[in-house]
């Protein structure tokens, strides 16, 4: 049954895929959140507010620097971009090899694909750790650096967490 008008949109009707080949020649957008604990989208929307002579307050927005904040990223066995974001970070890598493409996208309840945009972004790491007896985690954060592509749903699909878009 579709969502009918008034219906809530729930966290996980928001998914976000990260190309974790780190390359857009041959992308595999995984999709984020199965060991995440915790993350939020900020569109970073930058004003300037003035108030002219009849005390109108006038805001134009002035920049967008989108993030996604991930935190609590869990470390798992085979998954490649803890392991591109440590290794970057142990070679003290530049921003531009923390750059990969992501796909931000709009569910319904029945998980069909609503809005879909690509954007290229910077996975920059924060910390990486976790106490005695835990699972290794690292904190990083998704800077949005491109311009938005929407993506025409009728041409994506998701299966086993992976998003594909035929051109």
């Amino acid at each position: 049954m579709a969502m009918e008008a008034g219906t809530a949109y729930k966290r996980s009707y928001m998914a976000l895929f990260l190309d974790e080949n780190f390359n857009k020649t041959s992308p595999n957008f995984v999709i984020q959140g199965k060991t995440i604990e915790s993350a939020s989208y900020d569109f970073g929307i930058n004003t300037e507010s003035t108030v002219n002579i009849l005390d109108e307050v006038n805001v134009q927005i002035t920049e967008y620097t989108p993030t996604f904040q991930e935190s609590t990223y869990t470390c798992v066995k085979g998954d490649k971009i803890w392991v591109k974001l440590y290794d970057n970070v142990q070679k003290r890598a530049t921003a531009g090899e923390y750059e990969t493409e992501a796909v931000d996208v709009i569910l319904d309840s029945e998980g069909n694909i609503e809005k879909a945009h690509k954007t290229t972004v910077r996975v920059i790491p924060a910390s990486m750790g976790a106490d005695g007896g835990k699972e290794l985690q690292v904190d990083f954060t998704i800077n949005y650096t491109g311009t938005p592509e929407e993506l025409d749903v009728t041409k994506c699909s998701i299966s086993n967490g992976v998003f594909t878009y035929t051109a």
